[in-house]
């Protein structure tokens, strides 16, 4: 998922142009230019979520986990509720192994989005690893109930 800005193309500041050249690029590939347009977008709105969040998006796909969770929380700091940002800062804990912080990251985006199988489904696993045999079922249902798609994927 990409973020992009909520008005009309005529309607954007600098930085949401800037926004805007970064998505151009991202979608063709081109995350350096995605990441220097991102960059100097930032420079101009240092509050743009969506450059943060998309940078970090790149940073992820790229292996540099350090750099994606320095953006996510960024962009986390400016909008405690940017789910998507929650979501993949707990994709990037996890991979750290840091499970108990993305369990609480995961909490954190069922909070805001009850309805958010992914969620639900990630903390499934995350508490099967733990040792919450009861808790992961509950999850992995819940996800399930909400999208059955994932039924043929969990371990229960």
């Amino acid at each position: 998922m990409i973020a992009t800005p909520t008005r009309a193309q005529d309607a954007l500041t600098p930085a949401e142009v800037l926004l805007v050249q970064g998505l151009r690029s991202q979608l063709n590939g081109e995350v350096d230019a995605a990441l220097k347009a991102y960059e100097q977008a930032l420079q101009l709105d240092p509050t743009l979520t969506a450059a943060l969040y998309n940078s970090g998006t790149i940073y992820q796909r790229l292996g540099r986990l350090a750099d994606a969770e320095i953006a996510y929380r960024k962009a986390i700091a400016i909008n405690p509720a940017h789910t998507p940002s929650l979501f993949n800062l707990a994709i990037v804990r996890t991979s750290l192994g840091a499970n108990a912080e993305a369990s609480d990251l995961y909490r954190r985006v069922i909070a805001i989005t009850p309805a958010n199988a992914g969620a639900h489904f990630n903390l499934g696993y995350l508490l099967l690893v733990s040792g919450d045999t009861e808790g992961a079922v509950a999850s992995f249902r819940t996800a399930i109930r909400l999208d059955p798609s994932l039924a043929s994927s969990a371990p229960i």
